[in-house]
């Protein structure tokens, strides 16, 4: 995925895709804290090679989306665990 069709959250770190924000008034906001995304800049590393689903609430997006807590990886949205091979 190119970094010119990604978005960033300068308040979270959230990166993605702009199918993945929320639209509010005709703006673009983060789905995670719901701050005005910005073009995400070329040397972003996003690690989001392969999207990720969240079997529980259908969330989709990217590795770097995700939440840490304890070791485990959690959705953003319901914090279900979420487990993908390295």
């Amino acid at each position: 995925m190119s970094n010119s069709n990604l978005l960033q959250c300068p308040a979270c770190g959230w990166t993605g895709k702009r199918e993945d924000a929320v639209t509010f008034d005709s703006a673009l906001e983060c789905p995670i804290c719901a701050e005005l995304l910005e073009q995400a800049s070329p040397e972003a590393d996003t690690g989001d090679s392969t999207p990720l689903l969240c079997p529980t609430c259908g969330w989709t997006g990217g590795r770097s989306s995700l939440r840490h807590v304890e070791g485990d990886r959690q959705c953003p949205i319901c914090e279900e665990n979420i487990e993908f091979v390295e």
